[in-house]
């Protein structure tokens, strides 16, 4: 299991994820990429989410905490500018 911030919690009834979502996407992971502040966006990518039928968990990622040992906050990665940061760079 793992622990949830106040701030996830609120993003995630905001935003209509369930706690369920945030688990497959620890389960399926496939991508990584360090943020900073000792946080780590965690996601599915689409490759692997379309192989895997596992539908729209590629369109959500979860910012975890290794300091704290939490999610941070649980957000919807855009196809545009706003979401590239959050995707790896090819």
């Amino acid at each position: 299991m793992f622990s949830i911030s106040n701030h996830a919690e609120l993003r995630c009834r905001q935003r209509g994820i369930s706690e369920d979502s945030i688990e497959r996407i620890f389960e399926n992971a496939d991508c990584e990429r360090d943020i900073g502040n000792h946080c780590t966006l965690i996601r599915v990518s689409q490759q692997f989410a379309k192989a895997m039928n596992l539908g729209y968990l590629s369109q959500l990622a979860v910012v975890w905490s290794e300091s704290h040992a939490q999610v941070v906050t649980v957000l919807f990665i855009h196809e545009n500018a706003r979401g590239r940061r959050y995707r790896a760079k090819h």
